[in-house]
């Protein structure tokens, strides 16, 4: 490997760049004819890539397979550095010869979930690709689709195989975009030790959160299912799809993780972030109990194996009349019953939270009667809605937030949505629910979000959005906090008495 391949040393495949691989050939040959020429074919390359191949910077992995240019091609998606071993596969399939390049870029309109996945705004090794046209090469940059940058307000990147192919300097309202810093040679083929030894050094908690948890095992889930990370961000499925209702603003991670109810760790809304430090997520393991083909413990990769990790953006509504709306990342909780396998007298879920006295301080306070317990009804936990959470904004959740693996059911108040969860039973009698047996007068079993029922003690009309200020006016309540699609769930139920 050079820093400067020659043209006829980029024409055959190689470890990454597999343009042999018979998906490659197919999609080449149908979007090429040699009648045309070499650049025209070019260019119908490079637009096929660009808007074919949806650009997702959260798949970002230190695994050799998943930078195969056949690997995502199947995928449909990828970040830049895969997407353009795909376009060098497919020139080389075309009879193009083709190579990689790199540099080291600044993104300054970065997302804040990006920035706080990377923990910097610098893409290092920015990938392109580089095509011998009429006696030079040419550069390519195929990342972002037209759909991403007409959302982000971008102007597409354009190629006519004659001049390069590079990220704008500004966006389409005159704001910095992208800066680039470094040049890093151009490759026959991807550096990958070298690639993999610089996201290891630069986005330490990222590469990390990947090697640190090989996946075995599961309750019977397919041995061919990839890596899987608790809290890494796969394909997203957002909340849209569901009939989410009109939302303003997403809560920032900062507003997310530092105002919490988890009495485990005191009363006060700061004590879970200030106190929960020593608490330990890793390992962890979820035992399967009651009436359930696949009973046993689990670790928490078995658990979670081969589903993919989904991003649900909902809106969080607490039972003292304040909100937020969480960016979750995790699996629908019906997934995990089904490969479970619910048996026919399986009326209820039962969950409880993990005791841990040592890193706990409110368990040893006695301020609730511990473990926590929740529960569902069958239909209520099979809803698509309802999803267990293993991370907020790409992340994995937060000690504060329910470490590692946590309940979220939109629709009901926050206390539903139990935390740090280590036991999971179906079973055919209602189960227990902390505050219900606490004071059933004052917190029902259902705890579905209502407006027309108070608390005893205050309104529930209303809520106040953390991080509106202080003078930010109050909203209103939403029925089922807006989620009127389980509304069915509740036919011929008198919500008043049954609350």
């Amino acid at each position: 490997m050079t820093d400067f391949p020659s043209p006829d040393t980029c024409l055959a495949p190689s470890r990454f760049i597999d343009s042999d691989h018979p998906a490659v050939v197919a999609l080449a040959t149908s979007l090429t004819d040699v009648a045309a020429g070499e650049v025209a074919n070019a260019v119908s390359l490079y637009y096929w890539v660009r808007d074919q191949v949806r650009y997702n910077p959260y798949l970002v992995s230190t695994s050799p397979d998943a930078y195969l240019a056949s690997a995502t091609l199947a995928a449909g998606e990828g970040w830049c550095v895969p997407k353009a071993l795909l376009l060098a596969a497919l020139g080389r399939a075309a009879g193009i010869p083709a190579r990689v390049g790199y540099a080291d870029v600044r993104n300054h309109l970065s997302t804040e979930r990006l920035r706080r996945s990377m923990h910097t705004d610098v893409f290092y090794f920015h990938g392109y690709t580089t095509f011998f046209l009429e006696g030079r090469w040419v550069k390519a940059t195929p990342a972002f689709n037209r759909e991403l940058t007409e959302r982000f307000g971008l102007k597409p990147l354009e190629w006519d195989a004659v001049g390069d192919s590079i990220y704008h300097p500004f966006d389409l309202s005159g704001r910095r975009h992208m800066e680039y810093l470094a040049y890093r040679g151009v490759f026959a083929d991807i550096p990958f030790d070298e690639i993999r030894g610089a996201f290891r050094h630069y986005y330490p908690r990222m590469t990390r959160a990947q090697e640190e948890m090989p996946l075995e095992g599961g309750l019977g889930g397919d041995a061919d299912a990839g890596e899987l990370v608790a809290g890494q961000v796969l394909p997203a499925r957002l909340r849209g799809e569901f009939g989410d209702p009109e939302v303003d603003v997403v809560s920032s991670y900062e507003q997310i993780t530092t105002y919490n109810n988890f009495y485990e760790f005191g009363l006060d809304k700061a004590d879970p972030s200030e106190r929960s430090g020593s608490f330990k997520p890793r390992p962890w393991s979820v035992e399967i109990a009651g009436e359930a083909a696949k009973t046993g413990r689990y670790t928490l990769e078995d658990i979670l194996k081969p589903h993919a990790l989904e991003e649900r953006i909902y809106r969080f509504r607490c039972v003292e009349a304040w909100s937020m709306v969480v960016p979750w990342n995790g699996v629908e909780l019906s997934d995990i019953l089904n490969k479970a396998g619910v048996q026919a007298n399986g009326k209820y879920v039962a969950f409880e939270t993990v005791v841990q006295p040592e890193t706990m301080v409110g368990v040893r306070q006695g301020v609730l009667d511990f473990p926590y317990v929740e529960g569902l009804r069958m239909d209520e936990a099979m809803h698509p809605l309802t999803m267990l959470a293993t991370g907020i904004y790409g992340e994995p959740l937060a000690n504060q937030s329910g470490a590692p693996i946590r309940l979220v059911v939109p629709w009901k108040y926050g206390f539903k949505s139990i935390k740090s969860i280590v036991r999971i039973t179906v079973t055919e009698e209602q189960p227990e629910a902390t505050w219900n047996r606490i004071n059933p007068r004052e917190y029902g079993f259902y705890s579905n979000v209502n407006p027309e029922v108070d608390h005893p003690r205050w309104s529930q009309g209303s809520e106040r959005l953390i991080g509106g200020g202080l003078f930010a006016k109050r909203q209103d309540t939403l029925k089922f906090n807006g989620y009127d699609e389980v509304a069915n769930l509740y036919d011929g139920m008198d919500l008043r008495k049954e609350f």
